[in-house]
């Protein structure tokens, strides 16, 4: 009995050691895994520190490369421009007055072109009037409008033909006659001048008037016969009378201004380049 009691106490005592060796070694195990696990936790996040290092130092990098290669190019602008400032100065000046330049071109080209327009105008009235030989083309050098005349230089004189009361006239009417002649121009007194009064014949009828200038854009009316009647849009010609103007050159048509009647001419003075003066 005793010997029995004896092997149940060792029995016990072994497997409290057991137990206890047991229980230590799972708590070692359990150490051991906890710190392993805190091992792979660091490992873990030291890679993500890594690489978050890694893209900041990238992202840094690429801005503060961007960062100074902006700098070096305002640095390098603003250099330049000190430099060459007056250079570029010049260049400016340079390109301003080409396109000056170019723009009067254009106005002389336009007006050329004007002008030919004009010429071929008068060179197909002349030819279909058969009067080459009796027609002299000049050019307008000047304008003269005033308060006291309405007159225009031409580029034509004595020396070409061009004789005192010569009349003047372009492609769409009677321009005026030639008051003044020297050697190489002459000045013609435009019909609107204060001086003129040309013998015209008015409408269907040939209603006999005198057209008269009055240093305005318009020709006053005076018939002969005031019991005779015109009307708005009556065609206004030259009717030879006086042996000045010749018959049948388009003077204007009858325009009316409340009750009076004015005549508008047929040629437009602002524009005129060109003239016929008739020998």
């Amino acid at each position: 009995m005793a010997k029995k009691n004896t092997h149940q106490r060792n029995f016990i005592r072994n497997s409290r050691y057991i137990f206890k060796k047991l229980r230590t070694t799972k708590a070692i195990l359990q150490l051991i895994a906890a710190i392993l696990l805190l091992i792979m936790l660091h490992l873990s996040f030291a890679k993500n520190m890594i690489n978050n290092l890694q893209i900041a130092s990238t992202t840094a990098k690429t801005y503060i490369s961007e960062s100074f290669t902006a700098v070096e190019d305002y640095v390098s602008g603003f250099i330049w421009y000190l430099v060459d400032a007056n250079k570029v100065h010049q260049k400016l000046r340079q390109l301003q007055m080409e396109n000056l330049k170019l723009q009067e071109e254009n106005r002389n080209l336009s007006q050329l072109l004007t002008e030919n327009v004009e010429l071929r105008r008068l060179t197909s009235m002349i030819a279909l009037n058969d009067d080459t030989h009796r027609v002299i083309v000049a050019r307008v050098v000047a304008k003269l409008s005033n308060d006291y005349t309405r007159s225009c230089v031409f580029n034509v004189g004595s020396s070409d033909g061009v004789v005192a009361d010569n009349i003047v006239k372009n492609i769409d009417g009677l321009v005026g006659r030639i008051v003044e002649v020297h050697e190489n121009w002459c000045r013609a007194m435009l019909i609107t001048d204060m001086k003129s009064s040309i013998p015209v014949k008015i409408g269907k009828n040939n209603i006999n008037a005198i057209a008269s200038g009055n240093n305005s854009g318009l020709l006053q009316v005076t018939t002969i016969h005031e019991d005779i009647t015109i009307h708005s849009n009556d065609t206004v010609m030259t009717s030879g009378y006086g042996n000045i103007f010749r018959d049948d050159v388009p003077v204007g048509k009858v325009i009316k201004k409340g009750s009076i009647f004015f005549i508008e001419p047929a040629v437009n003075f602002n524009e005129l380049t060109y003239g016929c003066i008739l020998k």
